[in-house]
């Protein structure tokens, strides 16, 4: 409500996570942000909070936003990111996208020490010498296997 009112005509999109170390459950709000990916030790990805993100905050003073709930298995990774990771830009004009987002988390497995700088690596070798276009944040983390 407070950035609503106060008519700077911008909006910020969120998600908020909320971990439980004895249930290994994620509670999630998302305000109009990229839905997390979670791979599963199968190598399946899901991503929750997809059908159920909100608008952005900013966008309106009426507030009310639902939550997700997903366990977290052992080995089974979370990776948050703003859309400057899917949507970096090459000296071509093509996109990274979310689909090769999706591929990394998959064919990278389930230790997300790995997973993080493998990923950043891999964008700054797509966009090459091209600038970066967009803020980019990117958080990868799981369960260690039991």
């Amino acid at each position: 409500r407070v950035l609503f009112r106060s008519n700077m005509q911008r909006f910020v999109t969120m998600i908020m996570v909320v971990l439980d170390p004895v249930t290994h459950k994620a509670t999630i709000v998302n305000a109009g942000h990229m839905a997390p990916l979670v791979r599963r030790t199968t190598g399946a990805i899901e991503e929750p909070s997809e059908t159920i993100a909100g608008l952005p905050l900013g966008v309106t003073d009426a507030v009310g936003y639902e939550q997700c709930e997903v366990e977290i298995g052992p080995g089974d990774t979370l990776t948050l990111f703003t859309d400057g990771v899917n949507e970096s830009i090459d000296a071509g004009g093509s996109f990274f996208t979310i689909d090769r987002l999706r591929d990394q988390v998959k064919r990278l497995g389930s230790d997300a020490k790995v997973a993080g700088p493998a990923i950043i690596e891999d964008v700054r070798r797509f966009l090459g010498k091209a600038p970066q276009n967009d803020d980019m944040c990117l958080v990868c983390f799981g369960r260690l296997m039991a």
